[in-house]
């Protein structure tokens, strides 16, 4: 569940901004990516500095440095990256991109998520506490929507199973249905049914 709400937000690539007192996060406003062509292969852990200009920016990693484009992919150490800006903003610190372990962030994550259940009712509250407001509100949302799917494909699977039980039961009736309209066939064409017809007419 967790690696999944991961995977999906792509929580393990990370922007922040130096500031004076705190950091500023940048979740919800620049998203990076590095783009595998090949998905067992796994994704290595770089980090690199950006700063915003006009129709781009200027990225630094260590001794290499270089300018690019919103949403064009880049090489950082023959790794392909992918920086997209999802709304407008105004930055002057550097924005450093890092990522972190997937699995790591998901075990976090699973710890840091408090769910509570009362047998009062059957209200689940859940608690996630982060620094950006946008992030915590998207995984509750994303374990909101787990959840939907897990219980919706809970009942699929008691519907089927249902379904299959009522076609077990149906076989042996069906099989005698079969039977008995094989038995009436056979009536019908014997001569003592044609002799009961006649004279039940005749009467």
């Amino acid at each position: 569940l967790a690696t999944h709400i991961v995977d999906s937000l792509g929580l393990q690539y990370r922007a922040e901004a130096q500031g004076r007192f705190k950091n500023k996060n940048f979740y919800g406003i620049i998203r990076w990516e590095i783009i595998n062509g090949d998905p067992l292969k796994p994704v290595p852990e770089i980090n690199f500095s950006i700063m915003p200009k006009d129709k781009g920016f200027h990225y630094i990693s260590d001794k290499i440095e270089g300018d690019a484009q919103w949403g064009t992919p880049y090489f950082i150490k023959k790794n392909q990256v992918l920086v997209t800006k999802l709304e407008d903003f105004t930055s002057q610190s550097p924005i450093y991109c890092y990522n972190v372990n997937p699995l790591a962030e998901a075990f976090r994550i699973s710890k840091a998520v408090n769910i509570t259940t009362t047998k009062e009712s059957n209200i689940i509250l859940l608690r996630y506490s982060d620094v950006s407001s946008d992030r915590a509100i998207d995984i509750l949302s994303g374990v909101v929507q787990m959840g939907e799917d897990v219980i919706v494909n809970d009942k699929r699977k008691a519907f089927s199973q249902a379904i299959g039980f009522i076609e077990q039961r149906m076989k042996p009736l069906r099989r005698e249905l079969d039977s008995i309209e094989a038995a009436m066939a056979d009536l019908k064409q014997s001569p003592d049914y044609a002799f009961s017809e006649n004279t039940e007419i005749a009467l």
